[in-house]
């Protein structure tokens, strides 16, 4: 990409993060994990560059910080942007534990509202792991989150195989983060939070197949593929 390539990004992300705002969203995030555009400037397996977005963290991280200026330019102040980065990329060539963190503490220090925590890749495809079937396996991002909680004072949220509300208060106790966020689970039941709200505390049903984004992929939207099948039968 040209410096005007990125340029013309940079100002996409503050024209998009205007036109939620408009359209009554309560906050945004950036996307800058699992091997998309923005973790790919921060990764040396993929950013190559010589210039000034390329070498040291801190000009891996330039475009980012560049990119909340210009949503701030657009929503203002009071107005919640979050992002979501990888503490482990699982990549020959990923970023180190020390360099996420840096890059972490100078977005906290732009003034970002919240760093959700993830890790792996879509080129490994392990960001969004299987066989999730016990407790020892969730939350497979705790410990690169631990030590970010450590460095970081902006709230962190934690996403990754949280499957039950016992682990999730365990870990929030522990000093691991501060939120938790969950995704697939949502898929399989939308009403998850109330259930657990309700005083049913059995874990999430979600299996953690990824059978959900068959469909996705192939343009059918996105959803529980054995609920379809349950309610098929």
């Amino acid at each position: 990409m040209s410096v005007a390539d990125i340029q013309e990004i940079v100002e996409a992300f503050g024209r998009a993060a205007g036109r939620a705002k408009e359209a009554g969203f309560d906050a945004v995030q950036i996307h800058g994990a699992h091997g998309f555009l923005l973790n790919q400037f921060l990764l040396p397996a993929f950013n190559k560059r010589t210039d000034a977005y390329g070498g040291p963290i801190e000009n891996r991280t330039k475009v980012i910080l560049e990119i909340l200026q210009t949503m701030r330019s657009h929503v203002g102040d009071d107005f919640p942007i979050l992002i979501k980065l990888n503490s482990e990329d699982m990549i020959q060539g990923g970023l180190t534990i020390n360099d996420a963190i840096q890059a972490g503490l100078m977005i906290q220090d732009a003034g970002i509202d919240a760093i959700e925590s993830s890790g792996g890749t879509v080129v490994t495809g392990d960001h969004c792991q299987t066989e999730i079937s016990s407790e020892e396996k969730e939350a497979y991002w705790r410990k690169a989150a631990k030590a970010f909680k450590e460095k970081l004072a902006t709230p962190l949220i934690l996403v990754g195989g949280v499957r039950s509300l016992q682990l999730a208060e365990k870990l929030y106790d522990g000093g691991y983060a501060d939120y938790f966020s969950m995704s697939r689970p949502f898929i399989r039941e939308p009403g998850l939070v109330a259930r657990w709200a309700s005083s049913d505390l059995a874990r999430a049903t979600c299996l953690s197949d990824n059978l959900c984004r068959g469909p996705l992929l192939d343009g059918g939207g996105i959803y529980c593929v054995v609920e379809e099948m349950k309610e098929k039968e």
